[in-house]
């Protein structure tokens, strides 16, 4: 007996140490194998019947069925359409009769509710789908949509069963889905031509085909019958069907003839014509000969006899454009001016730079705008502006109309939304700071939401390619909103099909971190998308707040641990007030289990532009980032998002010439703070970042290293040259990078001159042209298939060799703008390791203090 008594405490003994490590042991930390396995849910769509509720379901990212999606696979593609019955416990399942090893997405459903209109990517192929939700069959048309993440190209139901979408020339794909594997095989087939010896191999690009309609054409699909016809020739945007149902607006691109002054806003060198089509008939009218009308802009009056539209004389640039609306009755245009008004600018949401869209009511036109520099110059203005401008005047909906004084109908209201949910003859409906409100042309506003509502967020529609924000609910039908009373989120839904619009089927009691995906149709179910540390749950709520999980996501993600992130403040200069200093806040990222006493490496990331925000919520991964700053922070290293507002880095040297002092004041601040080691600091820039990080690292000291990927170096070669290779295949694309260095306004990297004005301000900004003034180690990450040509890299790099400094130069075939290939995410962070590990210096002696100064 006492023998096994010694053997019992002898093995509670070991128990208790082995506990003890446990207990001890750090939480298990993000592996790049768990972002392989990630899932995700996308968007969600009620079944018209009330039973199900449909949802994208994206698959884990190493059982894509290919990585071929646009520029970049992650986040973009592996969808599949899932359903789940609201109405009993059954587990979600996936739709039937679609294609298993197909990229699919939620595209919408016609009037009736009786067909789901799906996009399908297979391989590189890109097809509309429509499937009969009653008996579970499909057809796919053979002409390709045109397809566009500004949302320009989304078809339009004309009636419950016709269809009408912009298609693609024969065999086209579209750019958004299928340029890297059409740029691929266009090239193979081209080269095996040219080696076979009996085909012609040349292209020809000419830039005097003005007048020319862009290539595609507009066709009406009848869903019964799978008859395909012809509406018109050649692309057309912004489809947009009257509330009456006659008439179809649609907007004709047409190639500009050869200038050489341009809007140096625009993107391309097209024009938009507009086209009424008679549905009865199909007969077809242009009714505004000369104008470039903006896309985006199309409102039709109540009665459907009105259009208000966004125009300017064909050559001239958007900011001389005034609205104008067409009475289809007298076939006549009138102007609408804005005398003392200057027009909002998307771009100011980071869209487009054109007005927000405008409402037409029968007193007038609602234009979202804001009070001119000098108002009683009697001028009517639409005025540039950059991503989040500060310091502009507040936004207001005006009343305007020839010959009256204009009419501020939101005057009192903060924080009016841009984008409102509704619209009829004698009202429209936008959302404020406290409420949603119906406002008439008098200026009454009528409060739609109860007293105590706040944080209200609207769910705007969006599709494939059209984020929310971009495309507007069809007015005079629901919409999903989502609020907060007093610590309770609330998710219900307005409904302004009625006279008096009114709240109905209202969820309360939500967690913070769920997300409200779609409500049935009936109204007795909200489906929820629930971020936590236990991963992702798909979550049933009923009207009485019984929440039911009914799928469970990412599970291996349960238990890690991903750093902790901090806020860090400190002032800068004001460039453009000297002797003042304004206060920025820069995001960092510290490393699981990290000792203060020993300062970790730190990887300091850069992008024009930034104003990051800090939280210290579960991150919520749905795609496997392989630019993570949580998988650095696994492998040891704090990472910081560096704050560089646009206006605090702009000098009259250049964009970004400023952004050397911003990354050095952030280097003091988080040395000064004891947030890292001073010998251990590296540089890191993607895309834009990349530029910028190979621009601070010629001009400043105190980093180990710098990694740029998936940048250029040279601006008078990037200006010139080709949006990468895909320009072999699309040659529209051939001068599609001088926008963004035109611009007055809206780019990271407006120069507002070409270089034919200022040649010299391209090649002082150039970090290729710096590389004698860069003394660390470099790495230089590229891909052959990316819109910032591999050839910018190909000169860094033989620059940086030329002048004898350290650096090595990685680049991935078949790749674009970042790394979709899971074998090559694995090498990369491989490579990133192995470059940090060789040329970042050990951590000190234990002991030995570090220097928190701050350093030049």
């Amino acid at each position: 007996m006492s023998s096994l008594f010694r053997c019992l405490a002898l093995f509670a003994a070991l128990w208790s140490l082995a506990s003890l490590a446990l207990a001890d042991s750090p939480d298990r930390r993000l592996a790049l194998e768990d972002l392989m396995k990630l899932e995700g849910i996308g968007r969600a769509l009620p079944d018209p019947s009330g039973r199900w509720i449909l949802f994208e379901r994206i698959r884990p990212y190493d059982s894509y069925p290919d990585y071929g999606f646009g520029m970049y696979a992650f986040r973009k593609s592996g969808h599949e359409i899932w359903r789940l019955d609201v109405r009993s416990e059954a587990p979600p399942e996936r739709l039937p009769g679609l294609d298993p090893d197909a990229h699919t997405y939620l595209q919408g459903l016609s009037p009736d509710g009786t067909i789901l209109v799906l996009i399908e990517c297979r391989d590189g192929s890109t097809r509309l789908v429509l499937y009969d939700l009653a008996t579970g069959t499909s057809f796919r048309p053979d002409r390709g949509p045109a397809l566009s993440r500004l949302g320009i190209h989304e078809p339009v139901w004309i009636s419950d069963h016709d269809l009408v979408y912009a298609a693609l020339p024969e065999g086209a794909q579209p750019p958004d889905t299928s340029i890297r594997m059409a740029t691929g095989r266009a090239r193979i087939a081209l080269w095996e031509a040219a080696w076979r010896g009996d085909t012609v191999t040349a292209r020809e690009v000419r830039n005097d085909l003005a007048g020319q309609a862009v290539a595609g054409e507009l066709v009406r699909l009848d869903v019964r019958s799978g008859q395909v016809r012809h509406l018109a020739d050649g692309l057309h945007a912004d489809l947009s069907l009257s509330p009456d149902g006659r008439h179809l607006a649609a907007l004709a691109m047409i190639r500009d003839r050869r200038r050489a002054e341009r809007d140096r806003a625009r993107l391309d060198a097209v024009h938009h014509e507009l086209r009424l089509i008679d549905l009865a008939t199909e007969h077809i009218h242009a009714p505004a000969p000369g104008l470039d009308v903006s896309p985006g802009s199309l409102a039709w009056a109540a009665e459907g006899r009105k259009l208000a539209l966004f125009a300017v004389p064909e050559g001239a640039p958007w900011s001389r454009g005034t609205h104008q609306v067409l009475d289809l009755g007298r076939d006549r245009l009138r102007p609408y001016p804005h005398p003392g008004l200057d027009l909002v600018s998307e771009r100011e949401r980071s869209l487009l730079q054109r007005p927000e869209r405008a409402l037409l009511l029968d007193a007038g036109l609602a234009v979202l705008a804001r009070p001119a520099a000098d108002p009683e110059a009697g001028e009517s203005h639409f005025t540039y502006r950059d991503i989040a401008e500060a310091n502009l005047a507040r936004p207001d909906w005006y009343l305007i109309s020839p010959g009256q004084p204009h009419r501020n109908l939101t005057e009192g209201l903060e924080a009016v939304s841009p984008i409102p949910l509704d619209a009829g003859a004698s009202h429209l409906v936008v959302q404020a700071g406290d409420g949603i409100y119906r406002i008439d042309p008098s200026g009454r506003q009528a409060r739609l939401t109860p007293d105590g509502y706040s944080d209200i967020k609207v769910h705007w529609p969006s599709s494939m390619m059209a984020a929310p924000g971009i495309l507007r609910a069809a007015f005079g039908t629901e919409s999903l909103i989502e609020a907060r009373t007093g610590n309770t989120r609330r998710v219900g839904l307005i409904d302004f099909s009625e006279e008096t619009p009114r709240l109905q089927h209202m969820f309360g009691g939500l967690t913070p971190d769920a997300q409200a995906l779609a409500l049935s149709a009936g109204g007795d179910a909200l489906l929820m998308r629930q971020d936590s540390e236990t991963g992702t749950q798909l979550v049933l709520i009923t009207p009485e707040g019984r929440a039911r999980t009914r799928l469970s996501l990412n599970m291996h993600l349960e238990g890690l641990d991903w750093g902790e992130w901090q806020s860090l403040s400190y002032t800068v200069p004001d460039p453009a007030r000297p002797g003042r200093r304004q206060i920025v806040t820069s995001c960092i990222l510290m490393p699981p289990g990290q000792a203060p006493a020993s300062p970790p490496p730190m990887i300091l990331d850069i992008y024009p532009g930034a104003r990051p925000g800090c939280t210290a919520r579960t991150p919520r991964l749905a795609y496997p980032d392989p630019h993570s700053p949580y998988v650095w922070a696994a492998r040891g290293y704090a990472y910081a998002r560096i704050a560089a507002p646009r206006d605090l880095i702009r000098t009259e040297a250049g964009p970004i010439t400023g952004l050397p002092d911003m990354v050095g004041a952030a280097r003091q601040a988080i040395l000064a703070a004891g947030l890292a080691d001073p010998d251990r600091l590296v540089l890191h820039g993607l895309s834009q970042g990349a530029v910028s990080a190979l621009h601070v690292a010629a001009k400043t000291e105190g980093f180990a290293a710098v990694i740029a990927q998936n940048g250029w170096a040279d601006l008078m070669s990037h200006y010139f040259g080709p949006p990468g290779i895909h320009a072999d295949l699309y040659p529209d694309l051939l001068g599609t990078n001088m926008p963004r260095y035109e611009a007055e306004a809206g780019s990271d990297f407006a120069m507002g001159q070409t270089p034919f004005e200022a040649a010299e301000r391209y090649v002082r900004n150039s970090p290729l042209l710096m590389a004698d003034e860069i003394r660390i180690p470099v790495l230089l990450v590229h891909t052959d298939m990316d819109g910032f040509p591999k050839s910018q890299f190909d000169q860094m790099y033989a620059a940086l060799a030329r002048q004898g400094n350290p650096v090595r130069y990685v680049w991935y075939a078949g790749e674009g703008h970042g790394i979709s290939s899971p074998a090559n995410i694995r090498d990369l962070w491989e490579r990133l390791a192995r470059f940090t590990g060789e040329t970042v210096p050990a951590p000190p002696p234990a002991g030995s203090a570090p220097d928190r100064a701050g350093g030049p």
